[in-house]
């Protein structure tokens, strides 16, 4: 809501600024449209539970107006996300893998999302394909190291890429030993021990108490 002031001569009437907005001569704001979006992607709420509660609360609005604020806001952080995707790829040692992302309606129902993180930040691309060439995209072409697990267009990646170096994921490791420790426990709590060892390191190198 905002204030509109007259003069007690009723010559001139004044109005403080609107917020903001997404969509030029929309009603909506900025904030609005991050408030939809974390109801949504934080919270997991959906836009028609959301459309219920804000009429609830006195303000009328249509499902299809929330997705347009979310679209807008889409438009609005690309250039966010590319710049973050550059920082994320730029790093010398990043941690990558994907996972199925089924589609609900229209062409190819199974998609995947590509992860690739660093010690402060993820980047995610969604790809129709598993293959060597979306995990090349993923990448980029700086090279480094890239912590993965076993699947194949990594490693073909580290053939066939620029100067990429794997590096195996423990937990995928350590994963193998837990499944055949009941068959040979003896064996299997030494290298567990051993595991737990990096593990022990690794939690120290952030803070910087390694000798």
């Amino acid at each position: 809501r905002r204030r509109k002031y007259v003069c007690k001569c009723n010559g001139k009437v004044m109005t403080c600024a609107g917020p903001d907005k997404l969509i030029p001569g929309g009603r909506y704001s900025t904030e609005f449209a991050v408030h939809v979006a974390e109801r949504k992607y934080l919270d997991h709420m959906p836009l028609a539970r959301q459309q219920r509660e804000m009429e609830r609360k006195g303000l009328v609005v249509e499902t299809q107006t929330l997705w347009d604020q979310l679209d807008a806001l889409a438009k609005a952080l690309h250039p966010t996300y590319i710049e973050v995707g550059s920082m994320v790829q730029a790093q010398p040692v990043r941690h990558a893998d994907e996972t199925p992302w089924r589609m609900l309606s229209g062409g190819k129902k199974r998609w995947q999302v590509w992860g690739l993180a660093t010690a402060d930040a993820v980047w995610y691309r969604i790809a129709d394909s598993r293959s060597a060439k979306a995990a090349a995209e993923l990448v980029g072409d700086l090279g480094g190291v890239l912590v993965t697990d076993g699947y194949g267009a990594y490693k073909k990646l580290a053939r066939d890429g620029p100067d990429v170096v794997l590096a195996g994921c423990w937990a995928h490791a350590r994963r193998k030993y837990v499944e055949v420790e009941e068959q040979h426990p003896k064996e299997v709590e030494e290298i567990l021990d051993l595991i737990g060892q990096l593990y022990a390191v690794e939690r120290e190198v952030p803070t910087g108490r390694i000798k």
